[in-house]
């Protein structure tokens, strides 16, 4: 591994004029936990990115930094940059692990343009994104309370954007409804107390996640439980039990309810409206009490209901989308930075809104056309990437057959607990070669 020397010369290789090249430095797994999965990250920017047809390079940076460390991971950065010579780098930070002096060479030393996403501008301006941004060509927020904040640094490249959904990944489902009502997320806040409520009011409701019965649901399966909801529950991150106002941020969830085909039924959040009509689009409930209220009467309904997630999965696929996020952002970098003088003229086409449904978010089914065999040993990281492309990237009916032989390390244990609906588990007691 090379140490930081000269800076790389312009980019000369050859690709498609559609497309960028991206470095992708970011967590491939929630919270750098791969016991928790891929990452919310993963799942939403890197499949849209790669969706879109970019060519992404992955740099799961706090997997590296296990591996190597601090300053060898950095250093790492560095050569990909040097070796790869990618239009852009997009940087999602998580913490300090990224050295700014590296990033700010980056920036400043070769022909990439740098991007940073801040997820939490609202509460970690200081500390995180004052470390990060001025090493950055381009900073992107969420938050507009932030804004002020990059002006009183002297920082002019902010791009003022917002969450979204990766329509390829949350569709509905061609399935009646299962649930009532359904909520995803952890047990923190208040919402334990205003689940209470509901539950007794007599709404029968599914809930799941970190810190309720049943735990965590993987992400094809959350996904499920969306898609087959007359309403989705959406509440904020309020911090006290007896909070009666519940106004909070934006997030993923916002777009995400309503991508699934679902009334999104959610408190109030400041800025909501800009994104969705009330009443609509989705519904906003600003207490406890009319939470109740709101979710009996719309049960009863179904016509009004149905036409709200109707409205809502429309102006979500049309304006909403992590495709149209991506591709407003890249627009401005190109028409205002000279380091993206190279990216042409224009980007690919937004793909056609479809009204897309499938059977399962597990795996398209019907008649197998395909069969997939993967043979396991001691493969537990491994194996868990191969089943997140299958699940992400196949689009015929197939079988998934998987053969573990005599795995000591978890293997095992991860694939008696998956909820893929076409794969075969046959368990080796030995490895069989």
């Amino acid at each position: 591994m090379s140490a930081i020397g000269a800076p790389p010369a312009a980019a000369t290789h050859a690709r498609d004029p559609l497309s960028l090249r991206i470095l992708y430095a970011a967590l491939a797994y929630d919270y750098g936990d791969t016991e928790r999965g891929r990452s919310f990250e993963h799942w939403n920017f890197y499949d849209s990115l790669r969706r879109m047809g970019h060519e992404v390079i992955y740099f799961d940076y706090p997997s590296l930094l296990a591996k190597l460390g601090k300053r060898s991971m950095n250093l790492a950065l560095w050569d990909v940059v040097s070796k790869e010579r990618p239009d852009l780098l997009f940087f999602v930070p998580f913490n300090d692990e990224m050295n700014p002096r590296v990033l700010e060479r980056i920036t400043k030393e070769t022909s990439t343009v740098t991007a940073a996403w801040f997820c939490d501008d609202h509460w970690r301006f200081d500390g995180l994104t004052t470390l990060y941004a001025p090493c950055m060509d381009w900073s992107v927020t969420t938050a507009d309370s932030a804004l002020p904040k990059y002006a009183a640094m002297g920082y002019e490249r902010v791009i003022k954007s917002q969450w979204g959904c990766n329509h390829w990944l949350y569709t509905p489902s061609v399935h009646a409804p299962e649930y009532d009502v359904s909520f995803i997320g952890m047990a923190h806040g208040n919402r334990p107390q205003i689940i209470e409520r509901l539950l007794e009011a007599g709404v029968n409701m599914a809930v799941r996640g970190t810190g309720w019965p049943g735990g965590r649901l993987p992400q094809a399966t959350a996904i499920e439980v969306m898609s087959r909801s007359r309403i989705c529950l959406n509440l904020s991150n309020a911090s006290t039990p007896d909070q009666e106002g519940l106004a909070q941020q934006i997030k993923g969830r916002h777009f995400e309810i309503p991508a699934c085909g679902a009334m999104q039924l959610t408190d109030a959040v400041a800025g909501l409206d800009e994104y969705f009509v009330d009443g609509e689009e989705a519904v906003v409930a600003s207490s406890a009490d009319e939470l109740v209220a709101k979710a009996r009467h719309y049960l009863a309904n179904s016509d009004e209901r149905d036409a709200i997630a109707q409205a809502g999965r429309n102006r979500a696929l049309a304006e909403h989308t992590y495709e149209r996020r991506f591709s407003d952002i890249f627009t401005r970098i190109r028409a205002d930075d000279p380091k993206a003088a190279g990216w042409g003229t224009r980007f690919r086409p937004l793909s056609p809104v479809r009204d897309v449904r499938l059977a399962s978010h597990h795996a398209r089914v019907g008649y197998p056309s395909t069969s997939i065999i993967i043979l396991n040993h001691n493969g537990r990281e491994h194996i868990e990437n191969c089943l997140d492309s299958i699940i992400s990237l196949t689009d015929t009916p197939y079988e998934l057959i998987v053969i573990d032989n005599g795995s000591k390390d978890g293997s095992v244990e991860y694939l008696r607990e998956v909820d893929i609906d076409n794969m075969t588990l046959i368990e080796n007691p030995v490895n069989l070669g």
